[in-house]
């Protein structure tokens, strides 16, 4: 694992620098990325064995990978299986195009990696992850079911507090196990439980519990 982070300087990681990390660590298969300032080259895509990826912070410029997805970068993605963003600030639209990874079985979208008030993701798309965690985000509405989400085991919603509704097409997905609902609205929790009432061996889980009205009185 290699892990640059700071929170104090500004690093810009240039096409010789990618060149040494790649040299240095051939077979590298985590890379952290946290609290940096960065300007990644082409030269990112070498880094062949990867299989995770964290990126958090603010970012200069991001590898194109990330936006355009342009073809040489699925030689690289293709082997990633865990990525995770936080703080990109990217338009939910941008969200889509992590649906092409290949291999991507957890995604992580934490502090406001994507914003905007709603997300449609594409039909087909996301169709080896299986484990989904949003983080402190500002999405309203979000159309979901096993068309966009074929295997989806495990959704993770934490501080969602302006989600309107948990999408009630996640409960056509067969595999889908288990949801977790920290601090998300009433009308999250209540879709949640609808989803829960049509999947047996269902595991919801929602933080703080509900307390039953009586039980204030």
């Amino acid at each position: 694992m290699l892990d640059l982070s700071t929170d104090k300087k500004q690093i810009e990681l240039s096409p010789n620098d990618i060149k040494l990390i790649h040299k240095a660590f051939p077979l590298i298969r985590v890379l952290d990325v946290e609290s940096l300032k960065l300007i990644f080259s082409r030269e990112f895509n070498q880094l062949y064995h990867l299989r995770y990826v964290a990126i958090s912070g603010d970012f200069k410029a991001l590898p194109p990978a990330f936006v355009q997805l342009p073809a040489a970068f699925f030689r690289l993605v293709r082997t990633v299986k865990k990525l995770s963003l936080a703080n990109i600030r990217f338009s939910w639209s941008e969200a889509n195009r992590l649906a092409q990874l290949e291999s991507l079985e957890l995604l992580k979208l934490k502090e406001n990696a994507f914003v905007g008030e709603s997300w449609e993701p594409e039909t087909g798309g996301f169709s080896t992850l299986q484990v989904l965690w949003i983080e402190r985000s500002e999405l309203e509405s979000w159309e979901a079911s096993s068309l966009n989400f074929p295997i989806l085991r495990h959704l993770v919603l934490i501080s969602c507090d302006k989600l309107k509704a948990v999408p009630l097409g996640l409960a056509d997905i067969h595999n889908i196990q288990e949801m977790r609902l920290d601090n998300t609205s009433k009308g999250a929790v209540k879709s949640a439980k609808e989803i829960e009432s049509k999947k047996p061996k269902f595991k919801l889980t929602i933080f703080p519990p509900e307390t039953d009205s009586k039980d204030t009185q």
